[in-house]
């Protein structure tokens, strides 16, 4: 049975559809291993036929060690119920590790492994700050690559000889 599905029919049945929307879903990582996905917004809409869920309103999103927060994200997800790519907007704040990126938008494609933030991104970590027009993060390699990078670094004390 449709994961999707059943969720969707829970809560509506449940009668929790209009206070919460809460979406639970498994993906793989790059290494195979399995991770939990689980969403929360103040609506939830699902359109199967394009295989894909929509959340609007309070969107709070933890997919492996990735918290998302934002207005409103739109995630797709093939005839398997495996999470293709995960699109958020409005207000987008990406943290991991320590590290914290804010942007307008935010795309994850899950099988590159990747977050792309667009619309006055911004990446801090450790005092660090790097703006761009984009900001491209791989996530299996740890890469980033910005397009018109400016940035803020601090270098630690005894660092440079």
């Amino acid at each position: 049975m449709n994961h999707v599905k059943a969720i969707a029919a829970y809560l509506l049945l449940s009668g929790l559809f209009a206070a919460e929307a809460v979406w639970a879903q498994s993906a793989q990582n790059a290494e195979g291993k399995m991770t939990s996905v689980e969403v929360k917004a103040d609506s939830l809409q699902i359109e199967s036929e394009q295989k894909t869920a929509r959340f609007v309103g309070n969107v709070r999103a933890v997919i492996g060690e990735l918290r998302f927060f934002c207005s409103k994200m739109t995630i797709t997800y093939n005839d398997a119920g495996e999470i293709i790519s995960l699109i958020a907007s409005g207000g987008v704040t990406v943290m991991k590790d320590g590290a914290k990126a804010v942007a307008n938008r935010a795309e994850m494609h899950t099988g590159s492994r990747r977050i792309v933030l667009s619309g006055n991104p911004t990446l801090t970590r450790d005092g660090n700050t790097l703006k761009g027009k984009s900001i491209e993060v791989n996530l299996q390699t740890g890469k980033i690559q910005v397009t018109e990078a400016v940035g803020t670094f601090v270098i630690p004390k005894g660092a440079v000889r």
